[in-house]
């Protein structure tokens, strides 16, 4: 047990023996034996009070499910009140899980970025925007946190720092949802709440297989491109074979299957029998961005969509005669156009038309009371559709909407498009809750909102869920024999890896070699990246070939970060060999900014003179104009440049970009006393995002010396032991 659980657990056996009266909580236990699992509802008080009847009905029918189920209230005055009393439960009462409704304190973190997939906002800009909300601090109990304010205007926002010594892996013990009702006009908490219960209770009561799925590609996402797009209905079909019986069971569409896909992506939502909707779109927490610019086809076509855009631009940028003339001299002299081009572009009328052609484009939240969405889960693989520090939000809007909408994953910043969202979702259909997949697949900003413990049937008789709990190695060994499907498989390979089963990488790289199934061998890969090592690059070396889309851009995408130059001619083999696959190009393209530009060259020498295209002289050229051009192709001469303006940027930039050959230079960097503090502090936390590279123990042993040095100032050693926990 680790340090920060033994501190927890001294701080509960205290506040157990002082009751619960004090503190304002109380506790409804489980009216059902408690043997190797159980549940709690965390409500505050007004809320319990107001939903006590629907509070106590869900209780019932997740009890008759089999799962003993606390009702925990309370004045929740600080997270950690509530953290202390899951913990309790979590030790003493085997607690899997915990749903957060109503006024529960939210936990803005700060310090933890390299724990999500893409938010890296300056911590200097707006505390409330620059922070992550995350309910990680209630479900993973070896993360910690030191606590700076309390929000001065929201006294829901707590902010605080990720713990300097904490864990730097966010493995969540328990799983979490949480049920926050909208803050509107026209809207009662209570009611909202009431309501949702009440359509909780009945799904539970139904026997609710998947057998309807849906896809969407919003613009502008996976780089707009088909080869990623096409395969996420073949990894579907591996996961949920009964939905691909009929063209209706399985739905899939994109942001031009017509000019304005709005209205079909709201029939979809309206429908009573889909079962689980995956969107890939751009988003606010108050808006889905489902498409963009209607695609021209004829000449009258081309030259209304130019004035469309020109008009739009010209609305944005031009606010004075002098932002006038240099519109007309950038967009319109230019290019030889009319300045009558742009007659009307401020006008009422061109801004109503304009406002009506956004409208057709995106979903905001007020629309989704009248959509009346029915789907059951809906992934939004969306940016912050899933922010519940606002007081409206997209995904709140589905569950709480008078729809039979239940349960949403959602994010509350930023998410990488490049996530893998499927990721063990067939064993929904295996007696896996909600709550219990989502936990497999936590990031930072990823929250369930909605009901976690709901559970669709089970598509055949067989029922997995036991392996999320099991330890004895020698069970899972044997069931992998038996195991069939795709991600009976997965959840076997996965849970071994948490017990630190010493053949997995044997098991693994025979499954991936054997395997048809794409997401077995993603798996592989997955599990592959978290052990690391020579075993990782031997796997890393080979995935990127897979038939596959994604397994070869998340290959392509890890390389970046591991770096190490045996690497290289794979990648520039993946170069020529990925031509039609336009996101995996740009993966190689982002990927080689982390490589020597010489050796890059000198391989490319190579690997380019076996390469079977018509011209290979013309092929290389364009490959060295595309790669060797833009602001990360030379990040060191602005890096080490102290009058250069935009030397920070630069070396935040690194978090994207991880440079491994010149370790050594900013190494030499961070220690110099001679250097800015403040350069040397932004370099210590770039290097932080360096934990995959083959050169992380030269890291580790530099921070460690400078943390551990008399001559070093203080928020620089601070800063070292900082990156040196988070790369242990």
């Amino acid at each position: 047990m680790k340090l920060y659980k033994k501190t927890l657990f001294l701080i509960f056996i205290g506040s157990s023996i002082f009751g619960h009266v004090a503190l304002g909580q109380q506790i409804t236990y489980p009216t059902r034996q408690i043997k190797d699992r159980s549940f709690a509802i965390i409500v505050d008080n007004r809320t319990y009070a107001q939903c006590k009847e629907e509070l106590t009905l869900y209780r019932q029918v997740v009890e008759k499910e089999g799962l003993p189920t606390f009702i925990v209230s309370g004045n929740w005055s600080s997270p950690e009140q509530v953290k202390i009393e899951i913990f309790k439960l979590y030790k003493i009462h085997k607690l899997e899980g915990i749903v957060l409704i109503g006024d529960i304190p939210i936990v803005m973190v700060r310090k933890g970025q390299h724990l999500a997939t893409a938010f890296k906002m300056h911590e200097k800009l707006d505390i409330r925007e620059s922070s992550i909300p995350s309910d990680r601090f209630y479900d993973d109990f070896d993360l910690t946190f030191d606590f700076i304010k309390k929000d001065e205007k929201d006294s829901l926002l707590f902010y605080y720092n990720l713990g300097i010594n904490s864990a730097n892996k966010i493995q969540s013990e328990i799983y979490s949802a949480r049920i926050k009702p909208i803050a509107a006009e026209g809207k009662n908490s209570y009611q909202q709440i009431s309501h949702y219960l009440k359509k909780v209770i009945t799904a539970h009561t139904e026997n609710n297989r998947i057998s309807n799925v849906l896809t969407y590609l919003g613009d502008g996402t996976l780089s707009n491109s088909l080869a990623a797009w096409t395969p996420e209905l073949y990894r579907l079909e591996e996961q949920f074979p009964n939905t691909f019986k009929s063209g209706k069971q399985a739905q899939s569409f994109r942001f031009d299957s017509w000019n304005y896909p709005k209205d079909e992506l709201i029939n979809q939502f309206r429908r009573k029998d889909l079962d689980i909707a995956f969107i890939h779109e751009h988003g606010m927490p108050e808006h889905m961005f489902i498409s963009g610019d209607i695609p021209s086809q004829y000449l009258e076509e081309h030259f209304q969509a130019l004035q469309y855009s020109l008009k739009k631009l010209a609305g944005r940028l031009i606010n004075d005669s002098k932002a006038q003339g240099k519109f007309y001299d950038t967009y319109v002299s230019k290019y030889n156009l009319a300045p009558s081009i742009l007659d009307g572009y401020d006008s009422r009328d061109f801004k109503e038309q304009d406002s009506l052609r956004n409208n057709r484009q995106g979903i905001v939240v007020t629309e989704v009371d009248e959509i009346k969405p029915n789907v059951r889960l809906t992934i939004f693989d969306a940016c912050y559709n899933g922010d519940f520090r606002e007081k409206d939000y997209i995904a709140g809007r589905f569950i709480f909407s008078q729809g039979k909408a239940l349960v949403a994953l959602a994010n509350s910043v930023s998410i990488l498009q490049d996530v893998n969202t499927t990721h063990l979702i067939g064993t929904l259909g295996m007696g896996v809750s909600v709550g219990k997949w989502a936990q497999q697949n936590y990031v930072l900003e990823s929250h369930l909102i909605g009901d976690p413990t709901f559970t669709f049937a089970k598509n055949s008789g067989e029922d997995w869920s036991w392996v999320f709990r099991e330890k004895n190695n020698r069970k899972l060994v044997a069931a992998l024999r038996k195991a069939q499907k795709a991600d009976a498989r997965n959840i076997i390979f996965t849970q071994l890896y948490k017990n630190n089963f010493a053949g997995l990488p044997k098991l693994l790289a025979k499954e991936y070699h054997q395997s048809n199934y794409v997401t077995t061998r993603y798996t592989c890969l997955h599990l592959a990246n978290l052990i690391g090592g020579d075993f990782q690059l031997n796997m890393l070396k080979r995935s990127c070939k897979d038939s596959d889309e994604f397994i070869r851009r998340h290959s392509i995408n890890t390389m970046s970060k591991v770096g190490h130059p045996s690497l290289l001619p794979y990648i520039l083999e993946a170069y020529i060999e990925n031509q039609q696959a336009s996101r995996v190009l740009f993966s190689i393209k982002m990927s080689l900014y982390s490589f020597n530009q010489k050796l890059i060259k000198e391989e490319a020498e190579k690997v380019f003179a076996q390469a079977p295209v018509v011209d290979k002289t013309k092929f290389k050229e364009k490959f060295y104009d595309d790669q060797f051009q833009g602001f990360y192709q030379n990040l060191d001469s602005i890096i080490f440049d102290s009058k250069n303006s935009l030397r920070t940027l630069a070396i935040s930039s690194l978090k994207n970009v991880n440079y491994h050959p010149s370790v050594d230079k900013y190494l030499t960097m961070v220690k110099d006393n001679k250097e800015d503090v403040t350069m040397r502090i932004a370099m210590l936390q770039s290097l932080a995002w360096f934990g995959q590279s083959y050169r992380k123990m030269e890291i580790l042993q530099a921070c460690e010396e400078i943390a551990n040095a008399t001559d070093i100032p203080e928020e620089v050693k601070t800063q070292a032991l900082r990156t040196l926990n988070i790369l242990k």
